[in-house]
Order: structure tokens, then C-alpha cells, then sequence
């Protein structure tokens, strides 16, 4: 069985969280502030909603709030690029650089994979170093002991000083499989053509 892997990757351009008030009808005025992630993605709705119930539970579990994650879906990851290119280009000065700040009000970049992340939003500049504290860079190389699994990358290896700071880390893997039956296989008439074929 020959098995694929590709990365969904997440990155941050200026990840800053921002306290907002939501209010809805019948909301308790004490739910009112809540954390607020603002995240561009390509990812179906079954898949937002998963990661959003896991995340909110593990930022209450940790941090005791709660968090809303405000996605953007503008399509497809080449969607996604063509709007964080928009919406970061108005903010290039003449010589084509970002400020250090720009307010382009989204948080996390999710989705999309390795070669997205790597050779098409890191050239656009959008996106930015984490700089990890003592803990969260200990659990990092700790999940990260290679810096790729089966030749794709699981993250960006930026590093200042040694340490990593990388722009964008492999949030998930999913993986394909072809299984065959080569028995069965040569019963129909594209077995040559399948025994053949470089699967590569």
C-alpha cells in the first residue's frame, strides 16, 4: 500500500486576542465577554466545529474562559491566499514591506498544508515567527522530534538564535492509501496498466 501524507498547517500574522462583547438574545450579561479568534480557513463545517469544541474546552480547562472562534471561510486555500493577499497588500508601503502592526483583524491562517504555507503565504510575508516560552517550546520538540514525516514538512523551520520560531506549525495529518488485491486485480484489464503505474 503506498500512503500520502499532507499537513494542515496554521499560522499567525499578528495573533492578538480580543476581548469582545457578544450579545445575542437571551445571553447572560455575564457570558458577555468572551474571547474572540478570528480565523481564515478553507475547512468544511464538520471539521470547524470539531476543532472549535475541542479548542474552547482545552482554553476553559486552561486558562478558565471561554473563547469563540470567529472563522472566515472564503473558499478553497487558493481563496485563502488570494484574500490575505488583498487584504494585506492595501497595507504595503511603496517598496512592498508590512508594518510592523497591521490591522487586518485576523488572527490564525488554518489549512491548507505544507506546501501552501511554505511556498505560497511565507513569500506574501503574512505571516509571522511564534516565539515560544521555555514550556511551550519543551512540548514542541517534544511533538515535533523531525522536522518531517515521509518528506513533508510538519513545520517551518525559521529559527533566531538556534530556537525555533517557526511561521507555521502542521496542526493535523491525514493520509490515502491505494490497497489492491493483486488476484483479483488480474482479472479485469487494467491490471497491466496498474502494475505498471508508478505511484509516485
Amino acid at each position: 500500500m503506498r500512503r500520502s501524507f499532507s499537513s494542515s498547517s496554521c499560522s499567525v500574522r499578528h495573533l492578538r486576542w480580543r476581548k469582545t462583547i457578544v450579545k445575542s438574545a437571551g445571553q447572560a450579561e455575564e457570558n458577555a465577554n468572551v474571547e474572540r479568534l478570528v480565523i481564515i480557513t478553507p475547512h468544511n463545517r464538520d471539521i470547524r466545529k470539531e476543532f472549535a469544541h475541542a479548542f474552547s474546552a482545552w482554553h476553559r480547562a486552561h486558562y478558565g474562559s471561554d473563547v469563540r472562534l470567529d472563522y472566515r471561510v472564503p473558499g478553497g486555500s487558493n481563496d485563502v491566499k488570494r484574500q490575505l493577499a488583498a487584504t494585506y497588500n492595501v497595507y504595503r508601503t511603496s517598496d512592498g514591506k508590512l508594518p510592523a502592526d497591521v490591522p487586518a483583524g485576523i488572527s490564525i491562517v488554518w489549512g491548507g498544508g505544507d506546501f501552501t504555507f511554505d511556498q505560497e503565504l511565507k513569500p506574501l510575508g503574512v505571516l509571522q515567527p511564534l516565539h515560544m516560552n521555555a514550556e511551550l517550546l519543551a512540548q514542541f520538540k517534544a511533538a515535533f522530534p523531525q522536522p518531517t514525516l515521509v518528506g513533508v514538512k510538519l513545520y517551518d523551520s525559521t529559527a533566531e538564535n538556534g530556537v525555533p520560531t517557526p511561521q507555521w506549525i502542521g496542526a493535523c495529518l491525514s493520509s490515502f492509501g491505494i490497497c489492491y488485491k493483486p488476484g483479483r486485480l488480474s482479472l479485469n484489464s487494467i491490471a497491466g496498466a496498474f502494475a505498471t503505474a508508478r505511484l509516485g
